[in-house]
């Protein structure tokens, strides 16, 4: 059987958001240069939020989430504030920022 015109696309989430890069302001660091810098896609960032732990050290605003998780040594912290796409007009989770540091014991 063929269906035609059905497009599907696998995206990852969080809490049933899609999780997305954005351009940051001029003079912060590019979330997607990080991304590679760490040899991170954004099914890593997904697996983060999913499986992470809250791990913000100072207070944030509202909308914005730091989760983190252990791999080794390592700790890997991602950043995501809600936002909108305005193509759809649905809601998501914009990337701000990717990690990685020596874990702390």
């Amino acid at each position: 059987m063929y269906i035609q015109g059905v497009t599907t696309l696998f995206e990852p989430t969080y809490q049933g958001l899609p999780i997305i890069t954005v351009q940051t302001r001029r003079g912060q660091k590019n979330v997607l240069d990080e991304l590679l810098k760490h040899e991170m896609d954004i099914y890593d960032v997904a697996k983060v939020l999913n499986e992470g732990y809250d791990c913000s050290r100072s207070k944030r605003r509202k909308c914005v989430l730091e989760k983190c998780i252990d791999r080794g040594n390592k700790t890997i912290k991602v950043v995501v504030q809600k936002g909108f796409i305005e193509l759809d007009g649905k809601g998501c989770w914009e990337l701000i920022h990717v990690g990685k540091f020596a874990r702390r014991i």
